[in-house]
């Protein structure tokens, strides 16, 4: 591909990226469906990322991954086009299926530095704009427990779109060291670093530092990942034992100087989780639809199936199986298996940082409730590159074939 058309594709990636993830209900615009919103806002550079789709000569081998991640959005498609509004369940599936193969083929011609500047831009990109309209005040920056926010979500939205911007950056700064890329990225991976901690996003940062710990442990030997888990295991029991585990879990949990007995477990997560159990039962074959996950979850609460202020099912796992049913669920977790599988296999070791780090984010957030940064990893994940030098190797043979063939006296 082009230089041209991989820098037109890389920014029609954190446009389309960058608008999936705001909350325009943070510009002080009223609407009940925030999400609808994003999605529109993301449709338009999508609309653009599908004119400058371009593949070369570069073997490439889907998999398994790429036809069931395909079939995930299809299934996903058909529960939305039965519910109540199936438009936006065709913008939403029409969104994640361009802006996922956008980053496949991204990755396809260009190989996965482009992408990881794609997914550090956007948190560059939401950054600055969150930043730009605090001073301003036009937003407030921090919600009322002091947890940066800007113009995300929430806070553990904008704590995942700063853990896997600050991954993208350090393994930018790795890959590009003879570039000027090389001193861009480092105080980007700082400042992403620094606004996951202000976030106080617990899983955000758990999944950081394990992304970050990837790469480490495939250049070690295994006795360093062992000697890591035993030293983990070890400071936790000190921790313990010299009584030290309420004050931790007080912060940890944000209580304050609320009794530790008055903690909702997770959050209220146990709380919410059954109720997105039996949404998903309204429609256990295909789902709810993607698009629809925000109206779904906001009714639990509007019902008093919960007793807090959840818009997302706080849960990958349940928000597949809510917007795609068992049959979607099934396709989604055997991509992804082939995924890690063949990121297990792969010499580069950040493409499989990234899916640990959404793996991880997703025990309690719903890392897919929009086609952001990390669907652009889910989607980018399934592609397989193969050897360019073997395939030039085969093209001039079969050059050199040809010419001693035309060269040889006919029979």
């Amino acid at each position: 591909m082009s230089r041209g058309r991989t820098a037109l594709l890389v920014g029609g990636l954190v446009s389309a990226a960058t608008a999936a993830t705001l909350d325009v209900r943070r510009l002080g615009i009223e609407t009940a469906d925030p999400q609808e919103w994003s999605l529109l806002l993301a449709g338009v550079p999508a609309l653009a990322l599908a004119g400058v789709f371009s593949f070369d000569r570069r073997r490439t081998s889907f998999g398994h991954g790429g036809p069931l991640l395909a079939s995930w959005l299809a299934i996903a498609l058909v529960g939305g086009l039965a519910g109540p509004s199936p438009l936006q369940a065709l913008l939403a599936t029409g969104v994640f299926a361009v802006t996922g193969v956008a980053a496949a083929a991204l990755v396809r011609t260009s190989g996965w530095t482009p992408l990881l500047i794609a997914i550090a831009g956007v948190a560059v990109v939401h950054g600055a704009l969150g930043v730009g309209l605090a001073l301003v005040d036009v937003i407030e920056p921090m919600t009322e427990e002091r947890r940066l926010v800007l113009l995300t979500y929430e806070p553990n939205h904008l704590a995942r779109l700063a853990a896997l911007g600050a991954v993208a950056a350090v393994a930018i700064g790795l890959r590009t060291t003879r570039s000027s890329l090389h001193l861009l990225a480092w105080p980007i991976a700082a400042t992403c670093a620094g606004a996951v901690l202000l976030t106080q996003s617990r899983t955000g940062a758990a999944a950081m530092a394990a992304a970050m710990a990837i790469p480490v442990i495939r250049a070690s030997r295994p006795r360093l990942a062992l000697t890591a888990a035993a030293v983990g295991m070890l400071a936790v029991g000190a921790i313990g034992v010299a009584g030290l585990a309420g004050p931790v879990v007080e912060t940890l949990s944000r209580t304050g100087d609320r009794s530790l007995a008055d903690i909702r477990t997770g959050n209220g997560r146990i709380e919410l989780w059954p109720a997105v159990i039996d949404e998903w039962a309204s429609s256990p074959v295909v789902g709810v639809g993607l698009g629809h996950d925000f109206e779904t979850v906001s009714e639990t609460r509007r019902d008093g199936r919960i007793g807090w202020h959840a818009e997302h099912s706080h849960s990958l796992v349940l928000h597949v199986l809510m917007v795609s049913g068992a049959a979607g669920f099934v396709a989604f977790a055997a991509a992804m298996t082939d995924a890690v599988w063949s990121g297990l296999r792969r010499a580069d070791p950040w493409p499989l940082s990234l899916l640990v780090l959404i793996a991880i984010d997703g025990l309690s957030e719903a890392v897919l409730s929009t086609p952001g940064p990390a669907w652009l990893v889910v989607a980018a994940a399934v592609i397989r590159l193969r050897s360019g030098r073997r395939l030039r190797r085969q093209t001039d043979g079969d050059r050199l074939v040809a010419l001693a063939h035309r060269a040889s006296p006919s029979r």
